[in-house]
């Protein structure tokens, strides 16, 4: 068989692709080029040339100028490289793996919204710096002229150009410089920050992550020393993800933190709570959100599909972190279609059902208190609470508040005992050795009913039961949102008080609640 003698081209329309048309959201830019910026960065630990404390990405966002820089102080790039690195295409050395790129095609995706483009790089041991700058408007031109018959590769060389700049030898980092933005999208800093706090590969907000460390079991130690964090400033201002002690889009106290593995794809960790409610769009940490390199996949509701139910990951707050067997996408907002996907997305859906599960009971038990027959429905509970940790966490949490009367009706149910005695007897019939029983004598299963603790052996008969959320929620001469507020207060106050005297505070929050009904 004989080869082709056709010399393939590579044609201009290309170009409109990956400079002008490579995302939907334009904000992706960010991400794109700060995870370059982490990758350089992690190699320059690597290679020793820079401390992980002392690591940097800055943004610059210069609305009144329309102009945006990210610079980076990782490894720069040496001035024999820099032609062939950032003019190529697609000719990325990244595996992926222990790097977040590895298509060689984001540098370019700035190209969509700005008229020039620049990458400015100078390595540590050399005296210069060079810059690469692209002329977008040209490129722009000359791809939307179809009378201009010429490939891509030469539309880059028509549209490009080289400068050299003297450098202190010790320097090394890379910039990125978008000027003439046309988005004003990409213009408003306090959109990005949010935008780059769900996004990017940062830190937690510092009482979280204190907080999130102390929860984290052994067996998951290795998993979180291996997350990736950076410092990311926009205009001077560190941003970090948004995860507080409490959700914000429901009132609800974080009770724990749980962790699990999805076989061998990935782990995360999730939020247990009352979950009394599913959590508000506005709420910029809802959802379980899927992560790889610590960077975001797609979007917030990435996930939502591989529920039952594409509301119940509205209950959550939570991360996946996937490892190398997870592939996505160029674009990283879907997984690459492969073997491996399938198992992945069986696993995710595993762990769902069990998260589903777990919101509905503490639905069973709200409505259990609100419609006063949780005594009736106690021994139900309690079997669900014995097979889960997780389940008791979420009970106790309900139950704690339950006002109770001062003098109930007492009805002791302690089984006689039967006598103990000294030594063995044997069964006359049987010739079974009866020994002396060394047990606590537990209640019945129908002591267990009619409004027990079922770990004690008196019941207890209560009136109507009713929680200090429910008794908030009857004070009627305030709206709803005033309810939300009054919630979040009081169940911060009984969190932050010392566990000698939660009892007093707790009766105290039912004193005032109770005068303003």
């Amino acid at each position: 068989m004989d080869k082709t003698q056709h010399q393939p081209e590579i044609g201009k329309k290309i170009l409109k692709m990956l400079f002008l048309r490579m995302y939907n959201d334009a904000k992706t830019v960010f991400r794109e080029y700060i995870q370059n910026a982490s990758d350089s960065i992690s190699e320059a630990c690597r290679l020793g040339i820079l401390r992980r404390e002392d690591a940097d990405i800055a943004i610059t966002i210069d609305s009144e100028n329309q102009k945006i820089e990210i610079y980076d102080n990782g490894t720069g790039i040496p001035v024999d490289q820099v032609e062939p690195r950032l003019l190529d295409i697609a000719k990325s050395t990244k595996d992926g793996q222990s790097q977040a790129g590895q298509f060689g095609i984001g540098r370019l995706t700035g190209g969509s919204c700005c008229a020039k483009l620049s990458f400015k790089t100078s390595a540590k041991g050399e005296d210069m710096a060079s810059e690469i700058i692209f002329d977008i408007d040209n490129i722009r031109r000359i791809v939307d002229d179809d009378s201009i018959d010429i490939s891509a590769v030469e539309v880059i060389k028509q549209s490009t150009k080289r400068d050299l700049y003297e450098e202190g030898i010790d320097n090394h980092y890379f910039i990125v410089t978008l000027e003439g933005i046309n988005n004003d999208e990409l213009l408003d800093t306090e959109s990005i920050k949010k935008y780059l706090a769900q996004v990017a590969p940062v830190d937690f907000d510092m009482l979280f992550r204190r907080y999130y460390l102390s929860s984290v079991p052994e067996e998951f130690k290795s998993d979180i020393e291996q997350i990736r964090t950076f410092k990311i400033d926009i205009n001077q201002e560190e941003i970090r993800k948004p995860y507080h002690n409490i959700i914000e889009g429901t009132g609800d106290n974080i009770l724990r933190l749980e962790f699990f593995r999805l076989d061998d794809f990935a782990w995360g960790w999730y939020a247990v709570t009352r979950f009394s409610k599913a959590i508000i769009k506005e709420d910029q940490n809802r959802g379980l959100r899927l992560r790889q390199h610590n960077i975001l996949v797609s979007n917030a509701d990435f996930l939502n599909d591989y529920f039952r139910q594409n509301r119940s990951n509205n209950y959550f707050y939570g991360e996946i972190h996937a490892g190398n067997k997870v592939k996505l996408t160029a674009d990283r907002d879907g997984l690459f279609p492969c073997p491996e996907k399938n198992a992945f997305i069986s696993a995710l859906k595993r762990q769902f059902v069990e998260l589903e599960k777990l919101y509905t009971h503490a639905n069973n038990i709200k409505n259990a208190i609100k419609n006063d027959t949780l005594s009736g429905e106690i021994k139900t509970f309690k079997k669900q609470t014995e097979k889960s940790k997780v389940f008791r966490t979420v009970f106790e949490e309900y139950t704690k508040d339950l006002t109770i009367d001062p003098n109930p009706q007492i009805i002791d149910t302690t089984p006689t005992p039967k006598p103990k005695t000294d030594t063995a007897t044997t069964d006359t019939q049987t010739g079974q050795i009866d020994k002396p029983s060394t047990d606590p004598i537990l209640p019945t299963d129908k002591q267990c009913t009619n409004g027990t603790n079922f770990y004690n052996t008196k019941t207890i008969i209560p009136p109507t039961t009713i929680s200090l959320t429910d008794k908030i929620d009857q004070l009627d001469k305030y709206t709803k949102e005033q309810k939300d507020l009054i919630k979040l207060i009081f169940n911060s106050i009984k969190r932050r008080s010392p566990q000698t005297i939660k009892e007093q505070t707790e009766h105290i929050i039912n004193q005032v609640i109770t005068q303003d009904l």
